[in-house]
């Protein structure tokens, strides 16, 4: 999967996919992959950015506990 922001590529990501019982994990784990890709050497964040990962972070966790996984 390749990332662009502003016409360049931001972050291009290779991920072994295993979890067969739990598909949407490896949807979770490729996002997080991008997330930290795209936050490397940010020393500061806007208050736009802290929201959109607070949201990401609430629905990881609302996931993680509606399936059971710990």
């Amino acid at each position: 999967m390749t990332l662009h922001s502003e016409g360049q590529t931001a972050v291009s990501i290779e991920k072994n996919t295993a979890h067969s019982r739990n598909p949407l994990l490896d949807k979770l784990e490729i996002i997080a992959e991008a997330i930290g890709g795209l936050l490397e050497g940010k020393s500061s964040f806007s208050q736009s950015e802290l929201r959109s990962l607070a949201h990401i972070r609430q629905m990881t966790r609302m996931h993680k506990t509606k399936s059971g996984e710990q």
